[in-house]
């Protein structure tokens, strides 16, 4: 009887492992699954994130395309992946809306422009050239 119970909860605990597992998958897949809302752009926090037009990214992967918000216009291109975690943007567009106040647009697509990697741990996106951070996001679901 025992031996029933040590495999029962060998089983559960295998079974709750795959389960978290599969809610975050990391990597090209991973990108798809949801919509980035920036957290950090060249080392400076970003706090207006619960916007709904928060500068955000969404990869449509079967397209190789990208959309989302530099937190006032709308913007859409390319990207292109490479290797394990090659990652660069391109043909890059957005709408031309006057924004009021300050905005991170113009540092936000010009960032994007210089990406050439990057990493997703623990529902965050890190952009990178090289070595150097120049985004993050964090993961939420597609549509909030």
């Amino acid at each position: 009887m025992h031996h029933v119970l040590s495999l029962l909860a060998g089983s559960l605990f295998l079974l709750g492992t795959a389960c978290q597992t599969s809610q975050m998958p990391s990597g090209a897949e991973a990108l798809g699954n949801h919509r980035w809302v920036l957290t950090e752009l060249d080392g400076q926090p970003v706090t207006d994130t619960a916007r709904r037009n928060a500068a955000s990214l969404q990869f449509f992967t079967k397209e190789n395309r990208v959309a989302g918000s530099g937190g006032c216009n709308r913007i859409t291109g390319s990207y292109e992946r490479s290797g394990k975690d090659g990652l660069k943007f391109s043909r890059m567009a957005s709408t031309r809306m006057a924004c009021p106040g300050p905005n991170l647009e113009t540092p936000f697509l010009r960032a994007l422009d210089r990406v050439d990697g990057f990493s997703i741990a623990q529902g965050v996106l890190t952009l990178r050239q090289g070595q150097i951070v120049l985004a993050r996001f964090q993961a939420t679901p597609p549509g909030q």
